[in-house]
């Protein structure tokens, strides 16, 4: 690939680091669900031939889980994004 050509598909990659911390989990009255919440950090970085953009992302997870045959099963994720920094247009530049 020359210094002026964008890069292809095949060498577009975004590379993100997350980070949980303090995870919680509650077990309602029940006994067979269970509901585990975490807080988090991802740090995004496209690697272009004009330095390393970021996008860092902060906020919560929640799973909830379900206990079938002794095991247990997530039956529900859900990201909700509380703060962020820097090229939050990341994941288009690099699907685009």
């Amino acid at each position: 690939m020359s210094e002026s050509s964008a890069p292809s598909p095949a060498e577009t990659r975004i590379e993100v680091a997350e980070t949980c911390t303090r995870m919680a989990v509650h077990i309602q009255v029940d006994g067979d669900r269970a509901v585990c919440t975490a807080s988090f950090q991802a740090t995004h970085r496209l690697t272009t031939s004009h330095g390393a953009p970021l996008w860092t992302l902060g906020g919560d997870y929640r799973w909830e889980l379900v206990r079938a045959d002794g095991r247990w099963l997530i039956n529900a994720v859900v990201m909700t994004a509380r703060w962020g920094d820097g090229n939050q247009g990341l994941p288009a530049q690099a699907a685009g």
